[in-house]
């Protein structure tokens, strides 16, 4: 893993804990085809411009009113599909994630792969 890879997560608050930190490893690893984990491997969602600098865990890293669908997509795919886990990540509840889904006509099912 690059150095710069490790200091934006450990610099990122994890609303979802340790099962979050594990998704997003993962979705990393999947990407770097078995070289390091490089900056662009993590989620859109961890970029240095969107990290909390107190680690407020509960805090999201967009504006409510902001948050589109690349977003949508991207804490679905770090949550492995799990839309309460998502809407955690993205600060907002669950109505307003299922809404939101609506409103840019993403479709879920159990194994969500970022494109649908």
């Amino acid at each position: 893993m690059s150095s710069e890879a490790f200091a934006i997560l450990n610099a990122y608050g994890f609303p979802g804990n340790v099962r979050e930190m594990i998704n997003i490893i993962e979705y990393a690893f999947v990407l770097c085809s078995g070289g390091d984990i490089l900056p662009e491997h993590l989620p859109r969602l961890m970029s240095a411009d969107t990290l909390c600098p107190l680690k407020q865990a509960r805090q999201s890293p967009y504006p409510q009113d902001v948050i589109g669908r690349q977003q949508l997509l991207d804490a679905l795919i770090s949550t492995q599909g799990n839309k309460a886990e998502a809407a955690r990540m993205l600060g907002i509840s669950r109505v307003s994630l299922y809404k939101r889904l609506g409103k840019y006509d993403i479709k879920t099912n159990k194994s969500v792969s970022g494109t649908d």
